[in-house]
């Protein structure tokens, strides 16, 4: 269990009675990683999971020092944390992107009957068919993983975008 009045180290928030179980221990750097418990997890608000996703950091862990936590008893097992995780990523998968556009994304997507990730996709694909009219004219403006294809004036023929 994390003490009282200890900090986030990158968002300077209280974190002080979160609870989870080490993961790691670095003893030359005396620094541990907690896996956070499904009740952390729930309690988390998810403002700290969107800047989490937004940052490329992992909200369900923190690398805290040892003398930032105290021995506990567990409070779940570890079948309710990847559960929790699994309901979280379900709400938040979309937060990375950032902003407006990630929060739209996920609103759409939260709508799937299921979360998993086909149900995701058919609600995904059915939001776009209501939207879009098709063909429709697109530009790349960064690369994304996957067959994206940039047009080359005077060219038949794109290549794929370098990885």
């Amino acid at each position: 269990m994390v003490k009282p009045d200890v900090t986030d180290p990158d968002t300077g928030h209280n974190i002080g009675g979160w609870q989870g179980r080490i993961s790691a221990i670095f003893d030359e750097m005396g620094t541990l990683t907690i896996q956070w418990d499904s009740h952390t997890l729930e309690s988390m608000p998810l403002t700290h999971i969107a800047w989490c996703e937004e940052e490329g950091m992992s909200w369900s862990e923190m690398n805290l020092s040892n003398h930032e936590v105290e021995p506990a008893t567990a409070r779940d097992t570890e079948d309710d944390v990847a559960r929790t995780i699994a309901e979280i990523e379900s709400k938040s998968s979309w937060l990375h992107l950032g902003g407006e556009q990630g929060k739209r994304i996920q609103e759409i997507v939260s709508r799937a009957q299921d979360h998993d990730e086909f149900a995701v996709f058919r609600t995904w694909h059915a939001y776009l068919e209501e939207q879009l009219v098709f063909p429709f004219a697109a530009t790349v403006v960064e690369y994304q993983r996957g067959p994206v294809r940039e047009a080359r004036s005077g060219q038949g023929s794109g290549h794929h975008l370098p990885g």
